[in-house]
This record gives structure tokens, C-alpha cells and sequence, in this order.
């Protein structure tokens, strides 16, 4: 069955290509991004958060993530990442406990689905995704679709910056409102709030400046700011007092969009669910260069489209069936 997801559609968007190879050819890559590493991870923490762990119990599912790609996080990159995740956790528990009193818990990494039949365009839609959050106010009964991200970006900060003014407009919080809507059955659509953790790009640094003398070589100038910098304990206990005192790295969101932005972003959304089921399948899709370079590096698919690799025979790549995320385990 052809199944829609934001993710899919966002795909598509981006490059009709790597919409081929990851959803039609079902293919991955089996060097996940660190980005992607480091999202997760974070995420992993806050789904147990919600759904009433304890920080111990956090943090042990974090660690049983991390031992699936050991080679990434028991690198020194990654050790210093393991830091930064420890002190987003702790600082979200700090901020976010304080509301778990208010709200009752619909939904953690809940599951949907539904069939649309879109009479204008002559076509049945079968949309899927999985909510990060699902929240009831208690006080007035709102309900809220909650979206987790973490973020480096600078204009995060700025509420008028085009961070914020496209998710009016997002696939994700347009296919969301309306899932989230049929699958509680709620009278009107729910609001939709982003869960911001604000990342750092802070690494352990130099405690104290140092210029290379003259009578010293190389190796002893690199020897001697080695021991002038952080140790993994000392930055650890900076992260941790940054993250735990400082509120402004966590953004709790509300998008705000109108009911005829929903409907005119829902027409775009079906006229391109048409275009892609109306692909000829035995023709490769149309590659986007303008999409091979992103803020995350290079498109994992990249050395295919150049002709420099294969999908069948390099150990670049594994199949993975598509939205197998969304299948019952």
C-alpha cells in the first residue's frame, strides 16, 4: 500500500531521487548522520520522561542506544556529545517537571493512520505518522500535539525569524493537527507546540591562553595546551551548570495557524501526494543537485546519483523497508 508520511513528502520535496532510493528501492545508509545520532538520543531521553520514568531509567534507555553504533559514541566526538546529551536531560527534567501536574498524558510515540479520499484530485490518500507527544490541559481540556527538537540554529531566538514563520505552513504540523484530531476524536483540531532544546556547539576548552615559546617544539606546544584544557569531568560539571540554571535553552511553543493556512497547505500537500503516485515507475526519478549539500554534510545518496557507488553491492548501504518505523513490532 502506498503509505504518505511527512517525512516522505518532505523527501520528495527536497530531491524526487533520494525519495526513490529510501522509499520505492527502500535503501539506507549505514553511516547515519551525528546529527541524526545526537537527535535521537535526546529524544530516547524525553519519550521516558513523559511516559514517568525516572532519570535513572532515562538515562539507562539513552545507554542502551548508544551501544547500537558504539564506533560513533566511543569516539572522542562522541564522548563529548554523551556530555552535552547528560546536561540536556537533566536541565529538561528540571524545566519540564513542573508541568507534568498540569496535563494528562494522551500519547508518547503514538501511532496513527487514516485513509483520505480526496474527491477533487480523484484520489485516496493513506497518511501515517507517529506523534512525539499528545498532552490534555486539565484546567480548560485543550489538547496539544507536542513536536521534540533539539537545535543549534542561531535564529531560534528571534520569534520573527523564519525558523518559526515556516512551521505555519509545515507538513509535519498541517498532517499532524488534522491526524491528531480524527484519532482522538476531538471536535475541533488541537494546538501544536515545538519542545525546543536549544544544543550547544561547546567543546572542552583551553582554561587558560597559551602562544607557543620559542625554544619549544610542536609536540611540546600541543603537549602543553592538552594539559591547559578541560577534562571530560570539568566540562562535564560546565555543561551541567549551563544547562540546569540557564531556562532560556529550552522553548516550549505554541504554532499558531489558521484554519484556512491548514486547508490551503493540505490542497499542496495532496496535489504533490498525486504527483508522486502518478510517477512512471519504470523511469529513475529526477535528482535535485541543489539538494546534495545540506547544513547536515553531504546526501547519504550522493556517491550513488554521481555514478561512484551502487545500492545492490556497497557496504555503504542496507535495505531497509520504508516507514518501518510505523509497523507494529
Amino acid at each position: 500500500m502506498f503509505i504518505v508520511t511527512a517525512s516522505s513528502l518532505n523527501t520528495y520535496s527536497s530531491c524526487p531521487r533520494k525519495y526513490q532510493y529510501k522509499y520505492m528501492e527502500e535503501f539506507e545508509s549505514t553511516l547515519p548522520q551525528d546529527a541524526l545520532l545526537i537527535g535521537s538520543a535526546v529524544h530516547i531521553g524525553i519519550e521516558h520522561f513523559w511516559l514517568g520514568k525516572t532519570a535513572a531509567e532515562m538515562f539507562e534507555a539513552v545507554d542502551n542506544y548508544y551501544r547500537e553504533t558504539p564506533n560513533f559514541w566511543n569516539s572522542d566526538k562522541g564522548e563529548v556529545e554523551k556530555v552535552k546529551i547528560t546536561a540536556y536531560l537533566y536541565g529538561y527534567i528540571k524545566e519540564r517537571a513542573e508541568m507534568l501536574p498540569l496535563y494528562e498524558v494522551l500519547g508518547v510515540e503514538e501511532k496513527w493512520s487514516e485513509t483520505l479520499h480526496v474527491q477533487t484530485m480523484d484520489m485516496t490518500s493513506n497518511r501515517a505518522g507517529k506523534f512525539d507527544l499528545v498532552l490534555r490541559r486539565k484546567s480548560d481540556g485543550e489538547v496539544f500535539v507536542v513536536d521534540h527538537k533539539t537545535s543549534a540554529a542561531r535564529d531560534i531566538e528571534d520569534p520573527m525569524s523564519v525558523f518559526w514563520g515556516k512551521l505555519t505552513f509545515d507538513t509535519q504540523v498541517v498532517m499532524y493537527l488534522d491526524g491528531a484530531q480524527r484519532k482522538y476524536g476531538l471536535d475541533r483540531r488541537p494546538r501544536f507546540v515545538y519542545d525546543v532544546i536549544r544544543k550547544t556547539k561547546s567543546k572542552p576548552s583551553m582554561t587558560k591562553r597559551a602562544s607557543r615559546k620559542k625554544t619549544e617544539t610542536k609536540f611540546q606546544f600541543e603537549a602543553r595546551k592538552a594539559a591547559l584544557t578541560e577534562t571530560l569531568p570539568q566540562f562535564r560539571a560546565r555543561m551541567m551548570k549551563e544547562y540546569t540554571t540557564d531556562p532560556s535553552r529550552f522553548m516550549w511553543r505554541e504554532i499558531l495557524i489558521t484554519h484556512d493556512e491548514v486547508e490551503r497547505r493540505q490542497d499542496e500537500l495532496f496535489l504533490l501526494e498525486k504527483q508522486i503516485q502518478s510517477a512512471p515507475l519504470q523511469y529513475d526519478l529526477p535528482r535535485n543537485p541543489n539538494s546534495c549539500l545540506s547544513a547536515w554534510g553531504a546526501c547519504p545518496f550522493f556517491p550513488v546519483c554521481a555514478g561512484q557507488d551502487d545500492l545492490s553491492t556497497s557496504d555503504q548501504y542496507r535495505y531497509k523497508p520504508a516507514h518501518s518505523e510505523l509497523k507494529d513490532s
